[in-house]
């Protein structure tokens, strides 16, 4: 007669337990680093729009600082470390609206546009 063995306390794991655990570890693996991916492209995108926005600030900047009567009125457009700045200014009786709008590299798909009025004085 043959006995079995049962073993009642097996430490350690099989083979089939540890391939699963590395699959496991694997897909979470790759949905970090897919996301930490996501997170710098994005990161990119505000850096490059946070830029677009110094750049029409800029540009804002200049106009206040002139007299009122020397803001040409026109439209005009300038390109500044690969950013395309495009501005127009319309005047009426007391004051001066002035609109720029700066186009985002490396696409142009996206802008940033401020707008401010000028007093006369």
């Amino acid at each position: 007669m043959k006995k079995k063995i049962l073993l009642k306390n097996q430490n350690g794991l099989t083979l089939v337990e540890v391939l699963v655990g590395i699959i496991l570890l694997s897909i979470i693996a790759t949905g970090f680093v897919l996301s930490m991916t996501t997170a710098v492209r994005g990161n990119d995108s505000v850096k490059r729009i946070d830029l677009a926005t110094a750049q029409a600030e800029q540009k804002l900047e200049e106009f206040r600082n002139m007299d009122y009567f020397d803001v040409d009125l026109s439209s005009g457009s300038d390109t500044v470390n690969q950013y395309v700045r495009q501005w127009i200014i319309t005047r009426d009786s007391i004051q001066s609206d002035i609109l720029v709008t700066v186009y985002v590299p490396p696409q142009y798909e996206k802008s940033v546009s401020v707008q401010s009025i000028i007093s006369k004085p």
